[in-house]
């Protein structure tokens, strides 16, 4: 079974005890699943809060056939529901989940590349706990760590990497400025910064900043060009 198929088993309900324990690996183990389920999840809650009989005629506006979004097949009425919610709704009607969804879809915690973690040994010093703790997904343990490592040390990919660990824990009036702050240094990852600038105001519902960052991506190609284009899309 693919995984678009679990997926649409799961949205409605009818998985069995096998797919239910598949599915429960994959969401540990992939994290684009993980992503796409969460996204198509999100989107069937907005679509089950809204009933009246505008939205039901917008629906029928649509092609019946399976669309892609970022590569991947999506179900068809989540397809419509998204355009319909996302672009001609928009914030007036779902201020929060219009965004919200945007950001599970697209936001992935930056690897590290700065500080190699080694499995099964333990180390002492502040740096390596605070990236092992972000490896592992700890993210308030991150966030610990590095605020420890950033009152202690000039090195400024602590603004970096604590920024994503700020956006994890849904913190983005933090993130933000860490992130334009280590953009000012322009160091090595400041294309990845932007990218994530722009995610960071996208979590905050600030959609005129997050389109102004998407911008400046995508005319320069920088880091997540690409994927800047699709948001482009979808926050008009």
């Amino acid at each position: 079974m693919t995984q678009e198929a679990l997926i649409e088993k799961y949205l409605l309900d009818t998985l069995n005890s096998e797919e239910k324990e598949l599915v429960e690996q994959l969401m540990k183990t992939d994290s684009n699943f993980k992503k796409d389920l969460e996204f198509q999840s999100s989107l069937k809650e907005v679509i089950e809060v809204e009933e009246d009989e505008n939205f039901k005629a917008r629906l029928k506006d649509f092609e019946p056939n399976k669309a892609v979004i970022s590569g991947r097949p999506i179900l068809k009425w989540l397809v419509a529901a998204s355009i319909v919610v996302l672009v001609v709704l928009g914030a007036l009607v779902f201020p929060k989940s219009s965004t919200d969804p945007l950001f599970a879809a697209h936001f992935e915690p930056y690897a590290n590349v700065i500080q190699p973690v080694v499995r099964g040994i333990d180390a002492d010093d502040i740096k390596t706990k605070a990236f092992v703790a972000y490896e592992n997904k700890e993210f308030e343990l991150a966030e610990t760590h590095f605020t420890t490592l950033l009152n202690s040390t000039s090195d400024s990919y602590v603004l970096f990497y604590l920024a994503n660990t700020k956006l994890a824990l849904n913190k983005a009036n933090d993130a933000i400025p860490l992130l334009n702050s280590y953009m000012s240094v322009g160091d090595n990852l400041s294309s990845q910064a932007q990218w994530y600038l722009a995610l960071a105001h996208i979590q905050s519902n600030e959609t005129a900043q997050a389109k102004n960052v998407l911008q400046k991506i995508v005319a320069f190609e920088g880091y997540g060009s690409e994927e800047a284009v699709l948001l482009l899309t979808k926050l008009k």
